[in-house]
């Protein structure tokens, strides 16, 4: 059970504002650290607003980096375990009490703007936080959707939820299908892509979050009413729509103007815009083509998966002709488009994904001749994972 202790004493002296502690003792042990940054602008003497940041593997400093130009921007303070891991979730549990109880007793936190944010399984088990307590003002979700155990699903809309991704991420499509899900269900969401792998997001790519979490912090009476960062944050994000060549991304960020600063200023003209959009012939061929994608490769994902799991389970009657076979195949299919490469590229590292955890003995219980299965795939996929 996850319990937010908001407690408020300042012990942290200004001295350290502007620069990035790591290995910040949670309690009186050792045993569990974290990575902290203050803004230039922290006061003791305000309610902070606060990220609680995950990385999969415990690295504090690469959660943190790419969110340090936010927190100077908006003035959050930022929290990055060293502990919270890929791993079970209990353990993980325990580990974030004590760091929230640690969190909340040292700092002056303002209960309504506490945000999560994590990447890949860092991702996964920030909404699981988010559903359980019902005390996040939003997620940020890198690389990742919703947690493997269903009950820890978002089902109501009782937070914001910003999906992240790269365009050749392994989790693309589940997490443009996540935004769907969300949207039906009255979220507040909206999703971001960006040009990449599975990966931390760039820190412009964090930066255009904030930017829209901001405005809808107004929106909510979280945040007092700032125009210049109104019409700042809205030409940003009119030049990214100026800039980009992809008429769904264009679609998208029309969208986000019309609905985040539609209380600001006049939109009548972006969503003239953005109906000529929608009824071009190139927009549709774009949609229709990336619809045609999702459907491949689902269905390739399908039958990759479930020729792995059989293998696994039975590595003496594995046929690795089958797999350098069917790993050409996708190869050739990379060559008909752009966007089809970047499809082969996300089912050859979400075959990598598998191979890889289920190689390792601290999260499974294999013996060698599966890791042999593993180690054999992975050299079949040739994917440098360094």
């Amino acid at each position: 059970m996850l319990i937010f202790l908001l407690l408020s004493t300042v012990c942290y002296s200004q001295e350290f504002k502007g620069h990035l502690m790591d290995s910040v003792k949670v309690g009186e042990t050792a045993e569990e650290t974290f990575q902290l940054y203050l803004p230039s602008k922290y006061d003791p003497n305000s309610l902070s607003a606060v990220v609680f940041i995950f990385d999969p593997t415990g690295n504090g400093k690469s959660g943190i980096d790419p969110f340090l130009e936010v927190a100077e921007s908006y003035n959050y303070i930022l929290v990055c375990s060293n502990n919270a891991k890929n791993g079970p979730l209990q353990l993980n549990f325990d580990i974030t009490n004590r760091l929230f109880e640690e969190v909340f007793s040292s700092f002056n936190i303002d209960p309504k703007q506490i945000y999560l944010a994590g990447f890949s399984g860092g991702s996964r088990f920030s909404t699981a936080i988010a559903v359980l307590t019902n005390q996040i003002q939003g997620v940020i979700a890198c690389g990742s959707g919703f947690p493997d155990n269903i009950s820890y699903a978002p089902v109501s809309p009782d937070f914001t939820y910003a999906a992240v991704v790269g365009d050749r991420d392994m989790n693309f499509s589940e997490m443009s299908n996540n935004f769907l899900y969300l949207k039906k269900l009255n979220f507040t969401t909206d999703l971001f892509v960006f040009d990449g792998p599975h990966e931390w997001p760039p820190t412009e790519k964090i930066m255009e979050v904030f930017d829209w979490l901001e405005i809808l912090a107004y929106k909510k009476g979280l945040r007092s009413r700032n125009n210049k960062i109104i019409s700042q944050n809205y030409s940003r994000t009119y030049n990214s729509y100026l800039k980009t060549s992809q008429l769904l991304r264009k679609e998208a960020l029309l969208n986000r103007m019309i609905n985040a600063y539609g209380v600001y200023v006049k939109t009548d003209s972006l969503r003239g815009k953005l109906l000529s959009l929608r009824n071009s012939e190139a927009f549709q061929h774009e949609k229709n083509n990336q619809d045609e994608i999702f459907e491949l490769e689902e269905s390739l994902i399908k039958k990759l998966t479930s020729q792995f799991y059989a293998d696994h389970k039975n590595p003496e009657k594995v046929n690795l002709k089958w797999w350098s076979q069917e790993l050409a195949k996708l190869e050739k299919l990379g060559f008909k488009g752009n966007e089809r490469q970047k499809m082969v590229e996300r089912l050859k590292y979400k075959l990598f994904e598998l191979a890889y955890t289920r190689s390792r003995p601290e999260y499974f219980n294999v013996n060698p001749k599966q890791q042999n299965f593993c180690y054999s795939l992975i050299r079949i996929l040739n994917i440098d994972f360094n």
